[in-house]
């Protein structure tokens, strides 16, 4: 019972017939998406460049308050000699 369903349904596959595209479909296509306009809209520009300047000083802002700590914790770690002194002379 099982493989005569399964003969069944395979034997559909049998009747599918190709089918061929209309000819220089793909050029037409192409002519359409280079006569479209492709430019961003001023504003978006803009929006996004001052966005990325914002994103470039904060990370300006943050490298330069993480720098300040670490040089007061090695000052601190020197002086308590937690950090071997390399120096011959």
């Amino acid at each position: 019972m099982n493989n005569e369903i399964i003969d069944n349904e395979l034997n559909k596959l049998g009747h599918i017939q190709k089918v061929d595209a209309p000819h220089f479909l793909f050029t037409r296509i192409q002519a359409k998406i280079y006569q479209q306009n492709q430019r961003f809209e001023p504003k978006l520009v803009w929006k996004l460049s001052i966005a990325m300047v914002f994103i470039l000083l904060l990370n300006a802002v943050v490298i330069t308050i993480n720098l300040k700590p670490q040089k007061q914790e090695n000052s601190l770690a020197k002086a308590m000699h937690l950090i071997p002194n390399n120096e011959l002379y």
